[in-house]
């Protein structure tokens, strides 16, 4: 049996997914990232930076359950950010990353119920090892609920 390599010229390609390469920055490139995701890619409103969650740690306000310790500061900025802390000991990588996308999914769904101008950081204990996104969505809007950032805090007590 011949083996076969992939050569670029028996790509086929759909007339509407071809990409024109002219000049960096064209218009052309965002348009063929808006056809195959449907809408342009966005950044994720987190903290990054090691100076900014020592800020949060130091100045703002925490709480805390079975699952995780939540650290509020406002901010009065436009918007919140989020900021995730998952220690090595509660579990690799593979888990870690998990329990880091759950916490995201959770933050992006709720964030138009929060009130905004705070940043957040949430503190992953090792009891959420084990729980799926239910559990730590319940865990994350009872937090903010405690630190009063829920517009509607009363379906989240």
């Amino acid at each position: 049996m011949e083996e076969r390599y992939w050569q670029p010229e028996e790509r086929r390609a759909e007339p509407d997914y071809q990409l024109k390469l002219r000049e960096p920055g064209s218009q052309e490139i965002v348009a063929f990232f808006v056809l195959l995701y449907g809408e342009k890619m966005k950044n994720f409103p987190s903290i990054k930076k090691n100076r900014d969650f020592q800020e949060v740690y130091r100045l703002g306000k925490s709480y805390a359950n079975k699952q995780l310790v939540m650290y509020v500061k406002k901010t009065g900025g436009p918007g919140n950010r989020i900021g995730i802390s998952v220690s090595k000991k509660v579990g690799n990588s593979v888990v870690r990353h998990r329990l880091i996308r759950l916490l995201r999914e959770a933050f992006r769904l709720h964030n138009s119920t929060l009130k905004q101008g705070s940043d957040i950081v949430v503190v992953v204990r090792a009891t959420a090892k084990e729980a799926d996104y239910k559990i730590i969505e319940r865990a994350f809007m009872h937090l903010c609920g405690l630190h009063n950032i829920v517009e509607n805090r009363s379906e989240y007590d």
